[in-house]
């Protein structure tokens, strides 16, 4: 669950080094295998030329693996690591992009379980979520109506689902309303209070 974000400062998409492009999907999380991050580069190669992914995290092998799978794609131009921010600037990086993305692989019954802190970090932010169909990444994304899953297998169903939401403006105009919406509720100061009530009824 993500804590509403606190920081002031505002980088703009320029000094990250964003792809220039008009509609931005954006990562956050570590480079590595089973985050479904080249499954996502092989749909880039398939969407609209004005879509373009940022990718947000530390320094791995797997992340220069994917540096070279990106380069036999020619997708230099709209595909673009940048390098990893504080934690309480997470959010207000992600505003800069206009889609969040959470591909997680099925490698195991962790993963395919998991509701991983990036959905909430998309939705703190405003943005529409793309995640694999997993059950619990499904149920926020369909209880709230702030996005799209997908199959993180079928590359070809990953690349519809992103031009999907790019060329879908009622769609996506209502799932940034929607995640708005629901960046009240899904927030740690809410949990918080949960939880405190919870510790007082014990004492």
């Amino acid at each position: 669950m993500s804590e509403r974000s606190t920081d002031k400062s505002h980088n703009t998409r320029e000094e990250l080094e964003f792809p220039h492009c008009q509609f931005i999907l954006i990562y956050v999380g570590n480079i590595e295998r089973g985050r479904g991050i080249k499954k996502i580069i092989e749909a880039m190669n398939k969407v609209d030329n004005n879509i373009g992914l940022v990718l947000m995290g530390r320094d791995s092998d797997y992340k220069k693996a994917m540096k070279k799978i990106i380069e036999s794609f020619n997708l230099e131009s709209r595909i673009k690591f940048i390098n990893t921010v504080l934690p309480h600037q997470v959010v207000n990086v992600c505003k800069l992009a206009n889609v969040g993305i959470a591909p997680i692989q099925n490698m195991c019954k962790s993963y395919f379980l998991s509701l991983p802190n990036k959905i909430f970090e998309y939705i703190q932010a405003g943005l529409p979520v793309l995640a694999s169909d997993f059950p619990e990444m499904k149920k926020i994304i369909e209880d709230y109506s702030v996005g799209f899953t997908f199959d993180i297998e079928d590359t070809k169903q990953i690349a519809d689902i992103i031009n999907l939401i790019y060329s879908d403006k009622n769609s996506y105009r209502s799932f940034c309303v929607n995640s708005k919406s629901a960046s009240g509720s899904l927030s740690w100061d809410v949990e918080q209070s949960k939880l405190l009530s919870v510790y007082n009824e014990l004492n």
